[in-house]
């Protein structure tokens, strides 16, 4: 039988180079889907303070310096030729800041707060123990690499990597009310809750045969819409600096 056309040059008999793959063979052919780039995956770590910058009353009853825990993974989706990838990102992360026993007086709706008498509005004067909050994490941003491709088996040395990102966290928090008259008790608020986050990082990659390793940071801000202490505003933003590492594969 003859060499026909779509035979692939040096392959097996039989083998068929698809006419998708473009005229490079030597390019295109790492990529998965035709004349893209090729698909891989990263699972990351990260963790560091969340400064509360802004809000309502609810960051009155709160230390500006917390912590963040987020662990998560992205899909890379990269160009032909690898110096750049779109990323899909989806992770859980938790957030935690004490509270100020600096006690302040407002109006609470006390039928929200457990314990509470129901259908009762009045006076409280509180502090507070601390929040906590646990989200669901989604985003969609875009990657580049700046010491040449950075697909997991052509990077031949190290690479620099930066990127942004805008996402969205959907989850519940909890506060602890600390009543003035009541030093030793509680009264414990929870609400579901969701934000909108805007982000930058940026890595140093580590090729080792198979994979990526990378560590790098992570310069995040984020607005909350809570309903925390019912009708005081609880809406918050704060800033996230972060340290990350993991892997890409």
């Amino acid at each position: 039988m003859g060499t026909g056309q779509g035979m692939m040059a040096g392959g097996v008999p039989g083998a068929v180079y698809s006419p998708w793959a473009g005229s490079d063979l030597a390019v295109n052919s790492i990529g998965p889907v035709g004349n893209d780039g090729p698909v891989t995956y990263e699972g990351y770590f990260r963790t560091g303070p969340s400064l509360i910058t802004g809000g309502g009353e609810l960051k009155e009853i709160l230390k500006t310096f917390g912590w963040n825990v987020t662990g998560g993974s992205r899909t890379l989706f990269f160009n032909q030729s690898g110096d750049s990838a779109w990323a899909i990102d989806l992770g859980l992360g938790y957030t935690r800041n004490n509270g100020r026993l600096l006690t302040r007086t407002t109006n609470i709706e006390l039928s929200q707060l457990r314990g509470g008498i129901p259908a009762q509005t009045n006076q409280l004067a509180f502090g507070s123990g601390g929040m906590n909050r646990t989200s669901f994490n989604f985003g969609l941003g875009r990657d580049y690499f700046l010491n040449g491709p950075g697909v997991v088996g052509l990077e031949s040395c190290g690479n620099t990597r930066f990127g942004w990102d805008v996402g969205g966290k959907w989850g519940t928090s909890s506060i602890d009310l600390i009543p003035e008259n009541e030093p030793n008790g509680y009264r414990h608020r929870q609400s579901v809750y969701h934000g909108l986050s805007l982000g930058t990082h940026w890595d140093w990659d580590i090729p080792v045969k198979s994979w990526t390793f990378f560590i790098g940071g992570r310069l995040e801000w984020s607005y909350y819409w809570m309903n925390l202490i019912p009708p005081q505003d609880s809406d918050i933003r704060d800033v996230n600096i972060l340290f990350k590492f993991g892997v890409r594969f």
